[in-house]
């Protein structure tokens, strides 16, 4: 190390600055995380309860109607948007059921795509008659065992908690809001750490991370208006617009 390197001092991050960026980042973490569990297991399962439950009820109604064997719905997104526009309660029942239902489904998958794949399944039908048909979300392979299946798995069971069209979305919104807030805390303090200042003491020169550099009777105006921050404002001779210090991110800048 020369003589002329020797001479200089170079800020280091605050020690409470940065136990404060690594809070902010694992609390972040930690709310992307819970949105994550919430929106990939815990909603996901108590919406499969709920899908459960409505078929369940749906499959009992129809039962009782004399429709089990029509319980199967080809196209669950246009009978969805058919039932919709009407007022629940003036509704048959069998329908009502069948709209909790099918709105219990478009909660955890898209009503469209399973129409899809309804209408392959049902073209596979017609062309190997003799085939086991395949269940679908909204096609039952045998009603009656679907029916008896579920009666037992439920005999002991309540009614879940129903999901509304928010509560999936918004915990994604929950996960990817703590992801992108993790990672500008990450960026700032990257940045805050390959940042600092140098300063010489026997000539008082404080040198920019830029490079630049200025002694005390260049400063025309110290500007406080953001002390409350620990921001100082510089308005120095040949320095276009201010300079703007964080005396409590970088040591010792306030004492130089």
């Amino acid at each position: 190390m020369n003589e002329h390197s020797a001479e200089q001092l170079k800020t280091t991050l605050k020690g409470s600055w940065i136990a404060k960026m690594a809070i902010f980042f694992v609390v972040l973490l930690g709310l992307a995380a819970w949105g994550y569990v919430d929106a990939e297991i815990v909603y996901p399962a108590r919406g499969r309860d709920v899908v459960a439950y409505t078929s369940l009820h749906y499959l009992q109604v129809s039962n009782e109607s004399n429709m089990l064997y029509r319980s199967s719905v080809v196209d669950p997104a246009a009978e969805y948007a058919r039932l919709s526009e009407s007022e629940f309660e003036t509704l048959p029942v069998i329908e009502r059921t069948r709209l909790s239902w099918l709105t219990a489904i478009s909660r955890l998958e898209s009503l469209e795509s399973i129409s899809a794949a309804n209408t392959v399944e049902m073209a596979r039908r017609l062309d190997n008659p003799s085939s086991d048909p395949i269940e679908t979300a909204t096609l039952f392979a045998s009603p009656a065992k679907t029916l008896a299946a579920l009666d037992a798995a439920w005999a002991n069971k309540g009614l879940p908690k129903a999901l509304s069209s928010f509560d999936i979305p918004v915990q994604w919104l929950i996960f990817f809001a703590g992801i992108a807030g993790a990672l500008w805390v990450g960026f700032l303090f990257v940045k805050a750490k390959t940042t600092s200042f140098a300063y010489k003491p026997e000539a008082h020169e404080l040198i920019l991370p830029g490079g630049k550099s200025f002694t005390p009777e260049m400063i025309e105006v110290v500007d406080k208006r953001k002390w409350d921050k620990f921001f100082v404002f510089l308005k120095v001779t040949g320095f276009p617009g201010e300079i703007k210090l964080d005396l409590l991110k970088f040591v010792p800048l306030e004492e130089w």
